[in-house]
């Protein structure tokens, strides 16, 4: 902002002067006037709005086009940054979430091996506790469970607890099956990301990118999703 203004104080300048030595070969001879020239735009132009008469719109249409490709340019680079900036916030975020149910259901399990609970109770315990998990703007974001089969052990939307999701899609045409890529995801790494189309949890008719992330709980053969 700071070179836009002086670029334009440099430019009124300058054309005050222009005009100024104009005005004075036409009228050689005649009686000289204090503060003919005056450089914050005041005197005997006629303010601002005389020295736009003065101006020739070829020199001026130039300039201004030369500030608004500046403007543009920054724009262009600072707004993607920005979402870069903001995606990697969401990847470490999500990470970082997964992991801390991933950790709590490390804690149910080992007091399943301690004979605390038996298996059946610890997992209840793990899957009231995803579903009582919520965080985001208003709570509106959720994780999910998966077992080795790709039953549906926990999530927020109750027509799919309990349900085969093998057969889910993106909402789009030629959608992809979305658990079955999570489930191959982590086959191969154990965990990871996936980036996908999906209902929003403001408007079910509205359609949103996602990006999640899943991990395997290997001790019970599930897998822990957010997005």
């Amino acid at each position: 902002m700071g070179i836009l203004i002086l670029l334009s104080r440099h430019l009124v300048i300058y054309f005050k002067m222009k005009a100024f030595q104009k005005k004075k070969r036409e009228g050689r001879g005649a009686p000289r006037r204090a503060s003919t020239l005056n450089i914050t735009g005041v005197g005997e132009f006629g303010g601002r709005d005389g020295l736009w008469k003065i101006m020739p719109v070829k020199m001026v249409i130039p300039a201004l086009l030369a500030i608004l490709f500046f403007i543009l340019t920054i724009f262009s680079f600072l707004i993607p940054y920005m979402e870069d900036a903001l995606m990697d916030k969401k990847r470490e975020m999500i990470y970082e979430l997964v992991s801390t149910v991933h950790s709590t259901f490390s804690k149910f399990e080992e007091k399943e091996k301690s004979g605390e609970f038996t298996r059946e109770e610890a997992q209840k315990l793990a899957l009231e506790y995803v579903r009582a998990s919520r965080y985001g703007l208003e709570n509106q974001d959720y994780f999910w469970v998966l077992d080795a089969d790709l039953q549906m052990l926990a999530h927020p939307f109750p027509e799919l607890e309990g349900q085969d999701v093998r057969g889910v899609t993106e909402p789009i045409e030629d959608g992809r099956y979305i658990f079955v890529e999570m489930t191959k995801i982590v086959e191969e790494h154990g965990e990871g990301y996936l980036d996908y189309i999906w209902e929003s949890t403001e408007d079910a008719d509205e359609i949103v990118p996602v990006i999640a992330y899943v991990k395997r709980f290997e001790p019970w053969g599930w897998i822990i999703g957010t997005g």
